[in-house]
């Protein structure tokens, strides 16, 4: 069953739906400012979006086994591949 019917379907699930949708929001506009700011003092490139940098988060988040690999994903991140 979609959870869009599920959503549907009673009181509980139209409120965590509405949750989700005001934390969705929050988290794009937050980053999205963070990104502004970084993109105005050169720090991130004018091409990068805030969705780019929630997916790399998410997926770092996801993939990682612990907090050492979850740092190293972030430095690789930060820094690229060099030396």
């Amino acid at each position: 069953m979609p959870h869009r019917d599920r959503v549907e379907q009673g009181p509980v699930f139209s409120e965590l739906s509405v949750l989700y949708a005001d934390w969705h929001q929050a988290m794009g506009s937050t980053a999205s400012r963070l990104l502004i700011r970084a993109q105005s003092c050169g720090t991130a490139g004018a091409h990068l979006d805030a969705s780019d940098l929630l997916a790399l988060a998410s997926g770092i988040a996801v993939a990682s086994a612990d907090t050492k690999q979850t740092e190293r994903c972030l430095e690789l991140l930060r820094h690229g591949t060099g030396p």
